[in-house]
């Protein structure tokens, strides 16, 4: 999901009755879910087509979109439980959106968790570690 979109090329159309799982994702300042400042969200619900929405940017403030139009964009979304959620370090993500006024309902999977309850001796369940073994 590395393509930056503006907030006014998001697709309008609602979600279906029956939306597929939806990745989400969210980057931050640290590892400290109640003092981070929330970088951006990633999130995808169509095959091949994924959303990086910048939220607060240091260097590139004319790239960044305003955090009440991202809640307002994404929060109907992130609140219906029927629209399935999956991630890697699916608990530290919700945790954060959270924190910043969302509410996410619908978790379904987190591939960190899944990597550990297959493989407790790994010593790394991280996403980049995950990736280069599979």
């Amino acid at each position: 999901m590395a393509c930056v979109y503006p907030i006014r090329a998001w697709p309008r159309k609602p979600l279906p009755a029956h939306p597929p799982a939806i990745p989400i994702g969210s980057k931050t300042s640290s590892l400290e879910v109640h003092t981070c400042r929330l970088v951006g969200i990633s999130i995808s619900w169509q095959d091949g087509k994924g959303f990086y929405l910048p939220i607060d940017c240091d260097n590139e403030k004319e790239r960044c979109l305003d955090s009440a139009s991202v809640l307002d964009l994404l929060g109907p979304i992130f609140s219906n439980p029927a629209a399935k959620k999956i991630g890697a370090n699916l608990k530290f993500d919700i945790g954060v959106l959270e924190q910043h006024g969302y509410r996410v309902e619908g978790a379904a999977f987190d591939v960190m968790l899944a990597s550990y309850v297959l493989t407790p001796d790994r010593r790394q369940h991280g996403l980049k570690d995950l990736a280069a073994n599979h």
